[in-house]
């Protein structure tokens, strides 16, 4: 029985990587020779001229920190080269908290990059629970009695206010790191040289929790990309603002100036950074992808959407992206936002965002804690909000209307049981569900319940297990699932798929549950020769199924291309977002000044 053992070759399927070329390893010069047929077709439009890579390079300057930043020790067998916890932004402390990322003082001491970091986090205190219950779904046939009963906030292991955070954490976060091929560091700066790829990285973690090192060691994922027929690909990873420091929103907070979304603008600042000097480090920005998954790819979406696709200040400065289940649970209406802010003003023992930014950083950490820890089962308290600026409206709205970055390249996928994770595991009927619905979106009317009915109907005749499939479904779809439906479809809306490149996989090897793929991503154990995989377009929808033939009664054989088999009925009802009701206080005009 064959199954998948890397999503590696997926990716080079998808274009990410490289235009075909023909690397001589003994040449001194470092030049490399493209293949003629594919010199044509290399793209000089990736950006408008006025912004273009060639012409920043010509007028820029060398940065300074990249001038005063330690070589980093070669990896393992010397192929690659590290650079760890450079400066991308000015550290978001006193007057900068709350605010957009600003650009870092020159230091003209060297950085060894032995001063790490992350952003400051916690864990919601479902997620033990979440593990637990995921692990009995998968290992024991019938589940135990104890799942029946509901969970709530107050069954959490209580907080212990004298316990210590991680001792990583510091608001002095902004950092990235940088994984490039010896070859590649070598030969930079030369004549006739080409520049490497740039995979840029974002991770996920419920916009609550996470970090750059989250993935571990990037070797195998450039080992990959760098042979004969490829200048290989320098792997970036950053940290950005969460949970309250990142993801505040509401009209309170602009109303007295404050940044919502500050942990989207700190992506934006570190992809511009990338963009400005990656020729450094020998790689070209004009061949940058951004990858994430869970909500570092729902951040990819938030970005391909930002401004609606108007505000020239807001266009992505990638062509390719990859989005790992885009996971995105919108909030019920921006009241939640406004109440959101208050209790963390309380909370930190402030009453205005003048005083909170004055206050030490322990006490709205702890603040930070305690809210992201109180999330409801299967929710999370921070994340993405309409800020009628970079976040205009919720992206599956703004899909559907158009209003977003065209001309993109996209492998978009999803795990099978995505859902199961956010899932609370006492539903067994519909009635349960529709109670869970109430509580996560208080908008939603009565049309919108029945509609919940209809379309994930759960019945008294199935077992336990497919009761909860069920239902892990409609979190599956609204969260996860017709996210990647709803950007593939808009991508690719009346676009040659020869000049636009769009790629949907579903990936179902066991367990198939959120954030299981990401090992797959960056682990090549001897991947599989696959067939071509067929673009994923507007008339001919295509999804590629990676996983064993017959499990969980899946029937399609590894890297099989097939049908779109989601209920595109499903994704069409929830593009609308009919359980979102703005209030009347959301109807405010956001300062063109923020931060």
């Amino acid at each position: 029985m064959r199954s998948c053992t890397s999503l590696l070759p997926l990716l080079a399927l998808s274009g990410v990587f490289a235009s075909r070329v023909y690397r001589d390893l003994n040449n001194a010069d470092c030049s490399i020779y493209i293949d003629a047929a594919q010199r044509g077709r290399q793209r000089t439009d990736a950006l408008s001229s006025p912004d273009s890579i060639q012409h920043k390079e010509r007028l820029r300057q060398k940065f300074p920190q990249t001038n005063s930043h330690a070589l980093g020790e070669y990896e393992k067998d010397g192929k690659f080269v590290k650079f760890s916890n450079i400066p991308y932004a000015a550290p978001p402390i006193g007057d900068n908290r709350f605010a957009r990322p600003g650009t870092p003082e020159y230091n003209k001491t060297k950085n060894d990059g032995s001063r790490s970091a992350i952003c400051p986090q916690y864990q919601v205190g479902w997620y033990p629970a979440a593990e637990e219950f995921i692990e009995d779904m998968l290992l024991i046939p019938a589940l135990p009695s104890k799942w029946t009963k509901k969970i709530n906030v107050d069954d959490y292991e209580k907080l212990n206010p004298k316990q210590e955070l991680d001792p990583r954490s510091s608001e002095d976060c902004l950092l990235l790191d940088i994984s490039v091929p010896k070859h590649v560091w070598d030969c930079r700066g030369k004549k006739g040289r080409f520049s490497a790829a740039v995979l840029v990285w974002i991770h996920g973690g419920g916009y609550i929790s996470g970090s750059k090192d989250d993935i571990g060691n990037p070797e195998s994922l450039l080992k990959t990309a760098d042979n004969e027929e490829n200048t290989g690909v320098i792997h970036v990873a950053f940290n950005y603002r969460l949970g309250a420091f990142g993801f505040l929103g509401g009209g309170d907070l602009m109303d007295e100036y404050g940044t919502p979304n500050a942990g989207l603008w700190d992506q934006k600042h570190a992809i511009d950074w990338v963009l400005d000097y990656i020729w450094d480090f020998g790689g070209t920005a004009e061949r940058m992808t951004v990858m994430g998954q869970g909500a570092g790819a729902s951040s990819i979406l938030h970005h391909i959407t930002a401004g609606g696709g108007k505000s020239k200040d807001l266009k992505p400065k990638f062509n390719k992206a990859i989005l790992h289940s885009p996971a995105f649970f919108p909030q019920p209406n921006v009241t939640v936002d406004d109440i959101n802010y208050k209790t963390f003003l309380k909370l930190s023992n402030a009453s205005t965002l003048d005083e909170l930014v004055q206050k030490d950083t322990k006490r709205p950490m702890w603040a930070n804690a305690n809210m992201t820890y109180s999330s409801s089962y299967g929710g999370f308290r921070f994340g993405p909000t309409i800020d009628n600026f970079f976040v205009p409206d919720l992206p599956g709205k703004l899909l559907k209307k158009g209003s977003f970055w065209k001309g993109i390249s996209l492998l978009l996928g999803h795990q099978e049981f995505d859902g199961l994770l956010f899932t609370p595991p006492w539903i067994r009927d519909n009635a349960q569900l529709r109670e869970h619905v109430k509580s996560l979106f208080p908008s939603a009317n009565e049309a919108v319940l029945a509609e919940v009915d209809k379309k994930y109907k759960i019945s008294g005749d199935m077992e336990p297990k497919s009761q909860i499939f069920t239902a892990s479904d409609f979190f599956n779809d609204l969260a996860i699932r017709c996210n990647t439906y709803w950007l593939g479809d808009a991508m690719s809306a009346g676009v040659s798929p020869d000049l636009l490149f769009v790629y949907r996989y579903v990936f179902n090897v066991v367990p198939a549950v959120h954030g299981h793929d990401v090992p797959y991503t960056f682990v090549n154990p001897n991947p599989l020769e696959t067939e071509i995989w067929p673009r994923y377009t507007a008339d001919k929808r295509k999804v590629m199924n990676i996983g064993r033939p017959g499990q969980f009664a899946v029937p399609d054989n590894t890297y099989r291309p097939g049908d779109d088999v989601m209920d595109r009925q499903r994704c069409d009802y929830w593009a609308n977002a009919p359980y979102y009701t703005p209030s009347d206080k959301a109807k405010f005009v956001v300062q063109n000044n923020l931060g």
